[in-house]
C-alpha cells in the first residue's frame, strides 16, 4: 500500500489527511483500517469491512450493491484512478464524523443505501468530496432518525433541496463549507401563510387543470409528498440544531394546520358539500402549537345549523388525513374530545356543545378547550364558539379545580402502575411532561376567569405569563420551563427515530446509550449521565407539581403504601402463593366490610353484590373518596351503585347531581359503616344463614385474626348506597346505550370533586356547586 511518509495519522490529524496518499486496491484494506483506528472508533473491524465493500467497488468500476448479483451491473461515470482519489478525499471525513456517531454501523450501513439510491453515484461521491459539510448532514440524519432516512432514501432528489441551503464557498487549503441560510435555506421559519401557499401549490395542479373531475387521489398523494418533505426539512434542522424545540414544533404544528387545510379542500370537492358554517378546532398539542413528529392530531368538528349536513364532509376529511397509500398517510386522527367521546355524532353544533358543556362535561372536557383554537373551515363560527365558550371554562373554584385535576393525574399514574410503567415514562408518569402542563391548566383554570391574560394554549407562553403575574415562583418558573424543553426533547428524539408514538425511555443500557448520544452525550458513560440529568428535571418537575396541586402531601403516604404493597409481593417467590396472599386480602376486605355493616345489609343484597361492595370499599382512599358503577337494566333504567367515605350532607349531593345529569331517582337502599374500631359491630353480625359468604372472625380467629386490628386502622365510616334510576329528558333523545358509559364516567368524576370538598369541610362551596349544575 502507499501511505504519505511519517507516521499514521492520529485523531487531530484526520481532518488534515487530505487526497495526497492515493489508495491503491492492494493498500486500501491497511488504509481504511488506519483511518478507522485514527478516527478513535473502538470496534473498527466490522466498520473497516462494510467501507472497504463500499469503496471497492468503485475502484472496480461496479456501483454498491452489486458484488455477486446475476445482473449486469451498471458502469461507473469515472475511471478507477478517479474514484480512488474521490474515497481518499471522502473517507477521512466520513471517519471523523462516524467516530462521534450515535451508531456508527447504521449510519455506514444507510450510507451505502443513500449510494445506491441516486442515479449518478459518481456525481453524489465527487459532490461530497468538494463539500465535505454535506457528509456532515447525511451522518446526522442517519444516526437521528431512521423514519426521516427512508424519506430520503424514497425520494434521494431531496438531498439536492437540502443542499441549496448551503451554499459552496472554497478557500486555499481548506474544505469547501456548508453554510446554512436564515433567508433562503434548510433553517427557514416558515409562517403559516407560507405553509398554506406551499400546501395548496401543491394540490392545485389536480385540483385546478379540469375542474371538472379532478384527479383528488393524486392530489392527496401530492399532499402527502408534500408533508413528507417538510418533515424532512424540520427533521434535519432538528438533528443538526439548527432550531430550537419551540420553533420546532411551531413548525410541525404549521405543516399540520396546511395539511389539514389542503385536505378539507380535497374533502369538499369529494363531497360536493359546502365549508360555510363547518370549523375544524385543533384541541391537544397541535391546538398549542406544540406538536410532536409522531403526535396524533386532537380534532374537533363543529357546525352552525344542521350538523348532519357535514357528517359526510367530516367523514372524508379523516379518511383523507388517515388513509394510507403508497405515498404514506398525513396524519392519525383523535375524535375523542367531542361530546361523548368515541360514541358521540362526529359533527355537533355550536349551540348543542355549548349545551353539553354546561350540563355534562367533565373538568377535563374544559380543560382540554383551554388549547382549542379553529384552524380550517370557517374560522369565524370557530372564533364565536370559543368566545360563548369562556364563561363555562371558568365556573368551577380553585380547590374544586386542584381536587379533579390532581386526582385525574393520580387515576393516570396508577393505570401506568398497574402496568409496570414506573420508570422512564416521559410524558404520563411522576414528573413528567403531564405534570408541567397540568399545574400551567390548574392555575389557568382557577385564576383565567379573572385574568384573562392567562388564557394561552402554549406551554411555554403560558408558563411565562403565569410567572409574570405573580402565580408561579422564579424559582418554580425556571424548574417548570427547563424541564419542559428537556422533557420534550427527549420525547422528540423518541418519536423521530422510528416514527412511532413512544413516551418510554427504554430500559436496555445500550439503546439507552444510543439516545444518549443522540442528544449529545458523550463518552462511555453517556447513557448513565442523561438517566442523572432526567432523574433531576423529573424530581425537581414533581416537586414543584405537588406544591400546587398536592398541598397536603398525599404522595408521601401512597407511595409508603405501595412500597409496602412492593415489598410484599417480592417476598413472594410463586405465583400461587401471590394468588392466595389476593385472595386471604379479598377475604379479609369482606370481612371487614361485613363487619361494619347493620344486620339486613347482607339481607338486601346478593353474595355477588356484597363482594363487589367490599371491593369498591378496597379501593377508597383520600385520592379517590368514591367508586361509582352502573348497569343497565331495562329501557332507560339503570341501577347505580355509589359507594364512598361518609361525609356530612353527601346524600344530598348524591342524588342532586344524578337530578342534574337527567335521571329520576324510583327507588334506592342506603347504608353506612357503623362506627369503627375494636369493639364496632359483632363479628358476622350481617351474614345471613345459610349464606355462603365466610363469616367474620375475632381475635382468635387464627391466621385472620387480626380482623379487629385492621377494623381499627380502617376506622373511617363508608356509605353503600343503590339506586334504580330513569333517564329524562337531559340525556340525548336518541342517545345509543353505549353513550351511558360516558354518562356514568362523567357523574363519577363530578361526585369525586364534590365530595373532596365536603373531605376539605367545604360543605357550602360543595352545594354551590351542584346548583350551577342544576341551575
Amino acid at each position: 500500500m502507499v501511505v504519505a511518509p511519517g507516521p499514521a495519522p492520529g485523531r487531530a490529524d484526520v481532518d488534515e489527511y487530505g487526497p495526497h496518499p492515493l489508495l491503491t486496491e492492494e493498500g486500501l484494506s491497511a488504509q481504511i483500517r488506519v483511518l478507522v483506528e485514527a478516527a478513535g472508533l473502538s470496534d473498527w473491524r466490522p466498520i473497516a469491512r462494510r467501507l472497504e465493500q463500499l469503496a471497492l467497488s468503485h475502484l472496480h468500476d461496479v456501483a454498491p450493491g452489486w458484488q455477486g448479483s446475476a445482473v449486469e451491473p451498471p458502469t461507473s461515470s469515472w475511471p478507477a484512478p478517479a474514484g480512488i482519489r474521490l474515497w481518499s478525499d471522502i473517507l477521512p471525513h466520513l471517519l471523523a464524523g462516524l467516530a462521534h456517531a450515535a451508531n456508527p454501523e447504521r449510519v455506514l450501513l444507510n450510507f451505502e443505501r443513500f449510494i445506491v439510491s441516486v442515479p449518478d453515484p459518481a456525481t453524489l461521491l465527487a459532490g461530497l468530496a468538494a463539500a465535505p459539510r454535506g457528509i456532515d448532514l447525511l451522518i446526522a440524519l442517519f444516526a437521528g432518525s431512521q423514519f426521516l432516512t427512508e424519506i430520503l432514501l424514497r425520494s434521494p432528489e431531496y438531498f439536492d433541496r437540502l443542499q441549496l441551503a448551503g451554499r459552496p464557498g472554497s478557500s486555499a487549503g481548506s474544505s469547501t463549507a456548508f453554510r446554512v441560510t436564515s433567508h433562503n435555506g434548510l433553517a427557514q421559519r416558515k409562517t403559516q401563510l407560507q405553509f398554506d401557499s406551499e400546501a395548496s401549490a401543491a394540490v392545485a395542479p389536480w385540483l385546478s387543470e379540469a375542474p371538472a373531475a379532478p384527479d383528488l387521489d393524486a392530489a392527496l398523494d401530492a399532499l402527502r409528498r408534500y408533508q413528507r418533505w417538510e418533515l424532512l426539512r424540520i427533521g434535519v434542522c432538528d438533528l443538526l440544531g439548527l432550531l430550537d424545540l419551540p420553533t420546532v414544533t411551531a413548525q410541525l404544528s404549521c405543516l399540520a394546520e396546511s395539511t389539514v387545510n389542503a385536505a378539507l379542500e380535497i374533502a369538499a370537492r369529494q363531497t360536493g358539500a359546502d365549508r360555510r358554517g363547518f370549523v375544524v378546532l385543533a384541541m391537544g398539542k397541535l391546538g398549542g402549537g406544540e406538536l410532536n413528529y409522531s403526535s396524533d392530531i386532537d380534532l374537533l368538528f363543529l357546525a352552525r345549523g344542521d350538523a348532519e349536513a357535514h357528517r359526510r364532509l367530516a367523514e372524508r376529511l379523516i379518511a383523507a388525513l388517515t388513509r394510507a397509500t403508497a405515498e404514506g398517510f398525513l396524519y392519525r386522527v383523535d375524535m375523542r374530545l367531542r361530546p361523548w367521546g368515541r360514541v358521540g355524532p362526529l359533527v355537533c353544533t355550536v349551540d348543542g356543545y355549548l349545551g353539553y358543556l354546561e350540563r355534562h362535561a367533565r373538568l377535563w372536557e374544559r380543560q382540554a378547550l383551554l388549547r382549542g383554537r379553529p384552524i380550517a373551515g370557517d374560522r369565524e363560527v370557530g372564533a364565536d364558539f370559543l368566545a360563548q365558550v369562556q364563561r363555562l371554562l371558568f365556573t368551577a373554584g380553585p380547590e374544586v379545580v386542584r381536587a379533579d385535576v390532581h386526582a385525574m393525574k393520580q387515576r393516570t399514574e396508577a393505570q401506568l402502575r398497574e402496568t409496570g410503567q414506573t420508570w422512564g415514562e416521559v410524558k404520563l408518569g411522576e414528573g413528567s411532561i403531564r405534570d408541567i402542563e397540568f399545574v400551567v391548566q390548574y392555575l389557568q383554570l382557577a385564576h383565567g376567569g379573572q385574568r384573562p391574560e392567562l388564557r394561552s394554549g402554549h406551554t411555554l407562553e403560558a408558563l411565562t405569563r403565569l410567572a409574570e403575574r405573580g402565580l408561579l415562583t422564579a424559582d418554580d418558573h425556571r424548574v417548570l420551563t427547563e424541564g419542559y424543553v428537556f422533557l420534550r426533547t427527549v420525547e422528540h428524539y423518541l418519536q423521530i427515530l422510528d416514527y412511532r408514538q413512544t413516551h418510554r425511555l427504554p430500559t436496555e443500557a445500550g439503546d439507552l446509550c444510543y439516545l444518549a448520544q443522540r442528544l449529545g452525550f458523550t463518552g462511555a458513560d453517556a447513557g448513565q449521565r442523561f438517566v442523572t440529568r432526567y432523574g433531576q428535571h423529573s424530581a425537581a418537575v414533581r416537586a414543584v407539581y405537588l406544591r400546587h396541586l398536592d398541598p397536603r402531601g398525599n404522595r408521601a403516604a401512597d407511595s409508603t403504601q405501595r412500597g409496602e404493597e412492593r415489598m410484599t409481593d417480592d417476598a413472594l417467590d410463586r405465583d400461587s402463593a401471590r394468588d392466595e396472599m389476593e385472595a386471604r386480602r379479598a377475604e379479609l376486605q369482606l370481612r371487614r366490610h361485613l363487619a361494619r355493616m347493620a344486620p339486613h345489609y347482607a339481607e338486601a343484597f346478593s353474595e355477588q353484590e356484597i363482594r363487589r361492595h367490599a371491593e369498591l370499599a378496597g379501593r377508597l382512599s383520600d385520592n379517590n373518596p368514591v367508586e361509582v358503577r352502573a348497569e343497565a337494566v331495562g329501557d332507560d333504567l339503570w341501577r347505580v351503585t355509589v359507594v364512598a367515605y361518609d361525609y356530612l350532607g353527601e346524600l344530598s349531593l348524591i342524588c342532586g347531581l344524578l337530578f342534574a345529569f337527567g335521571f329520576s331517582i324510583l327507588s334506592g337502599q342506603v347504608f353506612t359503616y357503623e362506627p369503627g374500631g375494636a369493639g364496632a359491630a359483632p363479628p358476622g353480625s350481617g351474614r345471613p344463614a345459610g349464606s355462603r359468604l365466610p363469616a367474620a372472625r375475632g381475635r382468635s380467629g387464627g391466621a385472620e385474626g387480626d380482623l379487629d386490628d385492621a377494623t381499627a386502622q380502617d376506622g373511617r365510616r363508608k356509605i353503600v348506597d343503590v339506586f334504580t334510576v330513569r333517564a329524562v329528558a337531559a340525556l340525548p333523545v336518541a342517545a345509543p346505550a353505549a353513550v351511558g358509559k360516558e354518562v356514568w364516567l362523567a357523574y363519577a368524576s363530578n361526585l369525586g370533586a364534590l365530595l373532596r370538598l365536603l373531605q376539605t369541610r367545604l360543605q357550602r362551596e360543595a352545594q354551590g356547586e351542584l346548583a350551577k349544575r342544576v341551575a
